[in-house]
């Protein structure tokens, strides 16, 4: 799984961000994404951000805090079978990046 889109140098507060997941080069629609800010270590809620891509592979983001942040996104699919055993084919996609402020 890759990235495409808004280089993560390039991401600011309060400006729409836009990625967009590759699997196997063509777009991953439907795929969850998730998107948690750093530097909150004892917190009591996560605050995650879930957002689905699109047809294309796409989703906008738009970060009201600068500072660090985590995405992750994973999708499963059926894989066929090997040797008459079922299989699955799994992909993940882990960006670490920070929100500057404007």
């Amino acid at each position: 799984m890759q990235v495409k889109g808004t280089h993560p140098n390039d991401i600011f507060t309060d400006e729409d961000v836009t990625l967009g997941l590759l699997l196997n080069g063509e777009p991953a629609a439907g795929v969850e994404v998730t998107v948690v800010k750093g530097d909150d270590r004892f917190r009591k809620q996560v605050d995650e951000l879930k957002i689905k891509t699109d047809a294309a592979g796409l989703f906008t983001l738009k970060l009201k805090e600068a500072g660090r942040y985590w995405l992750n996104a994973s999708v499963r699919q059926e894989g066929g079978t090997w040797e008459g055993l079922p299989v699955r084919k799994s992909a993940s996609y882990v960006l670490t990046f920070e929100a500057l402020p404007q």
